[in-house]
């Protein structure tokens, strides 16, 4: 497994646990909206090990504001990292999976790209566009043993709550990370598209 966040000490931490179980685990500190280290993280992946089996596109940041506060510099920074990020290692990745007979290929998008929340007008759009790619690459790739997946949670109990710009409207449940890891197994286990 390669990790790759942007906060070190939590990468550290993780690189810990995964090499309980996985002794060749490691992990990459960089910023994935920058299209270089992108692209490098799963090209130093594969010179290391030598094939990419699963790539599982998770960078997102929240952006929850009026649009009438919204800025074009905000637009940009959170389309490169909600939905670049995924096309720019998408890209990478799928050289080397072909080579190897194939692969797996899962973005998590969320239930926003499907319904548009009140002041989230750039998050849901970020999230479409990764929806959007998604779909393409399921005919893109078919034939191809490359299986592509989306996986759109609902409100779900991170961090992400804390980082927000105004005051969120949404005051229901929020679930369990441990279920987007549930959805992200059984489309990798089961080929399910989406989830």
């Amino acid at each position: 497994v390669v990790a790759v966040a942007r906060g070190e000490e939590r990468l550290q931490q993780l690189e810990a646990e995964l090499r309980q179980a996985s002794p060749e685990s490691c992990h990459r500190v960089g910023d994935l909206a920058e299209q270089a280290f992108a692209r490098r993280v799963v090209e130093d992946a594969v010179s290391r090990y030598g094939r990419i089996d699963i790539l599982v596109n998770n960078a997102g940041v929240p952006k929850h504001k009026h649009v009438y506060h919204l800025s074009g510099d905000e637009a940009e920074r959170v389309m490169r990292i909600n939905f670049l990020s995924a096309v720019w290692t998408t890209l990478a990745a799928i050289p080397p999976m072909l080579a190897a007979g194939g692969g797996v290929i899962v973005n998590v998008s969320s239930f926003a790209a499907k319904v548009a929340p009140p002041r989230e007008a750039l998050y849901a759009a970020s999230k479409a566009a990764m929806n959007a790619f998604t779909e393409g690459l399921w005919n893109d790739l078919a034939g191809s043993e490359i299986h592509a997946a989306i996986v759109n949670p609902g409100p779900i109990d991170t961090e992400i709550w804390s980082k927000q710009d105004e005051p969120a409207g949404y005051r229901g449940r929020k679930y369990p990370p441990d279920i987007v890891v549930d959805a992200i197994l059984e489309v990798i286990e089961k080929r399910r598209h989406e989830i």
